[in-house]
């Protein structure tokens, strides 16, 4: 009697053949963040904070920050851009418009320079948070940089 043939399993999985789908894209208007591109520049990301004297207004700026990021996950995409930027909306800029760069060394993101950021002003007109939305997944948003003193910019006159 001859033996049988096990068909030879291939459980090998390429990196081609593997694709992260995801589950937020069509199907919900929730806003998820990302800090993984949070620039290193001290003056636009929260490391600023360590040694600070300025307690009471670090705190204000934590207070406004929460508040920012809680609103923005409670209201969702929709209702972000259905806003100006006077009311809790978001403004454009192009990246190179900036005066930061993402934390970005691999250059996954892939922000050339007229790649449009997003700018969420909150706390009024006092800060702004400056992200940018993912491509591969809509429901997340990168921020790249937070602005306490309107440097981060050009904001005008």
């Amino acid at each position: 009697m001859g033996k049988l043939k096990r068909k030879q399993e291939n459980n090998k999985i390429s990196k081609q053949g593997l694709k992260i789908k995801c589950l937020f894209m069509n199907d919900h208007d929730t806003i998820l963040f990302s800090f993984k591109y949070l620039t290193n520049q001290d003056r636009y990301n929260l490391q600023g904070f360590k040694g600070s004297k300025n307690l009471r207004s670090d705190i204000d700026f934590l207070n406004a920050f929460h508040d920012c990021l809680n609103r923005m996950g409670t209201d969702g995409w929709e209702s972000l851009r259905n806003k100006n930027k006077f009311q809790d909306g978001r403004g454009l800029l192009e990246y190179s418009q900036i005066n930061f760069n993402a934390l970005d060394p691999q250059n996954e993101l892939n922000l050339a320079k007229d790649t449009k950021v997003w700018v969420i002003r909150f706390e009024g007109n006092k800060y702004r948070l400056i992200g940018y939305r993912s491509k591969k997944c809509q429901a997340i948003f990168h921020i790249l940089g937070i602005e306490r003193d309107h440097s981060a910019y050009d904001h005008g006159s």
